[in-house]
Order: C-alpha cells, then sequence, then structure tokens
C-alpha cells in the first residue's frame, strides 16, 4: 500500500511498433526516412517528433488517462524530458499527479521547468576509479562525478514542487560494496528520497536489475535533522534509531568517536569508534533500538 507507482511516457523514441510506418508522429530525416534512436535495447528505437503540438498533447492525453485508471501516482519522462511536453501533462493530470523526469545531476535542464516536476530520476555512472568497471568493462558511458550528484540532489530537494521524489541510482559492479554504501549513505543524508544501486547499463541485460543488500534492511526510523558536515570533511544524518555517515569522495579516510556505543550496518562490528574509508559510508545503530 506504501508503494508509488509511475506510468513512463514515450516521448522521445519508441519502437517500431508503436506507431503505424506513416505516422506524422515519427521524426523523418530529408529522404523521409524515420530517424533511428535509441539502440541499446530490446530491438532498434525510432525518434519521435515531439516538437509536434499534435503529438504533445497526444502524450498529455496518455498520461491523464493512466491517472485516471486509478493505478498510477504519476509520470515518469526519460531522456531529460521535454519542457512544453512536461507542463501539457502537468495541464492534463493537475497538481495531485507526481512527475518525475529523467534528468541525472543536470541542475540547469532542471530550472526549465523545476516548477511544474516533484523529482528527478537521477541515474549516474559517477567517475571514481571503478568506472570501467561500472560500464561493463566494454565502455565508459553517462560519467558524472561525485561532487556534481551532491550539489545537484541537495538542489532538487530544495527546488522541485511537493511532495518531492527523488532518485538517485548509482550503475555498479554488485560486488562492490563501498560504492553501494557511498550510494546509499549520500540519498539517506542528502534527501528524503530513493536510492537504487544497480548493474550499468551497458551490460547485455535488461537495464536496473541489481541485487538487494542486507545494508538496505536496516530500521533507521525517521530523521531527527538534516544534514551535518563534520570537522572530519564526512556528512552526518541523525535518525530516531541511529546515525547515517557519509564519507564523499576524494576526502581521504575518517576516524569517528561516538559518546556510546553503535552497531556498524556495514560489519556489524559494536564499538564507539570507526574507521569509514574514502567514497564510503555507513550506518550506526543505537544498541538500544
Amino acid at each position: 500500500p506504501n508503494m508509488v507507482l509511475l506510468f513512463e511516457v514515450r516521448w522521445r523514441d519508441a519502437p517500431s511498433t508503436f506507431l503505424p510506418e506513416d505516422s506524422p508522429w515519427w521524426k523523418r530525416n530529408d529522404k523521409g526516412e524515420i530517424i533511428k534512436g535509441w539502440l541499446g535495447g530490446w530491438g532498434p528505437f525510432y525518434m519521435l517528433n515531439y516538437d509536434n503540438e499534435e503529438f504533445q498533447d497526444n502524450v498529455a492525453r496518455q498520461a491523464k488517462i493512466a491517472l485516471e485508471s486509478g493505478v498510477y501516482d504519476g509520470i515518469m519522462l526519460d531522456w531529460s524530458g521535454h519542457e512544453q511536453i512536461t507542463r501539457k501533462i502537468r495541464k492534463a493530470i493537475g497538481n495531485e499527479g507526481l512527475i518525475i523526469v529523467n534528468l541525472h545531476d543536470d541542475i540547469e535542464d532542471a530550472k526549465k521547468f523545476k516548477d511544474v516536476i516533484n523529482g528527478s530520476f537521477m541515474e549516474l555512472n559517477p567517475r571514481d576509479g571503478s568506472s570501467n568497471t561500472a560500464a561493463g568493462g566494454k565502455e565508459e558511458r553517462n560519467l558524472r562525478n561525485w561532487d556534481n550528484i551532491r550539489e545537484a540532489l541537495l538542489w532538487f530537494e530544495k527546488e522541485f514542487q511537493e511532495p518531492r521524489i527523488n532518485c538517485l541510482e548509482v550503475w555498479g559492479d554488485r560486488k562492490d560494496l563501498a560504492r553501494m554504501r557511498a550510494t546509499t549513505t549520500l540519498g539517506l543524508t542528502h534527501s528524503n528520497g530513493y536510492v537504487l544501486f544497480a548493474d550499468p547499463n551497458p551490460l547485455p541485460t535488461p537495464d536496473h536489475y541489481h541485487d538487494w543488500y542486507p545494508f538496505w534492511d536496516v530500521n533507521l526510523g525517521k530523521p531527527k535533522r538534516d544534514v551535518k558536515k563534520l570537522s572530519n570533511g564526512a556528512y552526518q544524518r541523525v535518525f530516531d534509531n541511529g546515525v547515517v555517515i557519509y564519507n564523499h569522495y576524494k576526502n581521504g579516510k575518517v576516524y569517528l568517536k561516538f559518546k556510546n556505543k553503535m552497531k556498524s550496518a556495514a560489519t556489524g562490528k559494536i564499538s564507539n569508534s570507526f574507521v569509514i574509508d574514502d567514497r564510503d559510508g555507513d550506518i550506526f545503530l543505537h544498541l538500544n533500538k
């Protein structure tokens, strides 16, 4: 009952079966040929004529029907969205429906329609030495950096419309637990949103596949205050049942000392002194919780 379900509306490209071949809603080159779009899926996708006003109106109509079905809570737009289409969707679904856009960490793109969207799907591959692995060992794609991601997440949490629903996804090797913990603790300290640590898109498998980690099973309760930067450069946020520490990339190793003994969610260690490596994070639980 607490799940939020979003309906993706195709606006940029689609499989060949999406529309009749002679539809004016395909984008065509000077020879009248349909232009290819995304080629990384189960088959070739072809570009849609997203500047066509009738097509834009149809996208908004689809969004309205999706929410009226009672199944969906909102709309998801891939490929950084389209300002005019997004505004038409907002007008069609009203203020109650959610709209999130795959904006990665692009603040400048977000500024165009921050007044009509509720959040960003932040699909990212931050460069930190493990990016080759994160790209499946074949190519480096969607390369970002941890500084921009942190800055964008803070901006999105402040500027988008309520209720906000920012979703932080970082690609990585499933065995890279430090990168998973860094992603998770960044999301916990800097947002009230969602986190996913997922397989890199270039892998020859469906996108967004992932493992489930025991680290995600921790019962933190609700946040008691906003993020705080510590003197050692790490970031801290206090929750009902513990404390989350995020150690940003290139901050170096940090040493922590708590007044009372705590339990590390990463290692199970119980102590009042802990060490967190660079580009890593941990959740420390009160022993009486």
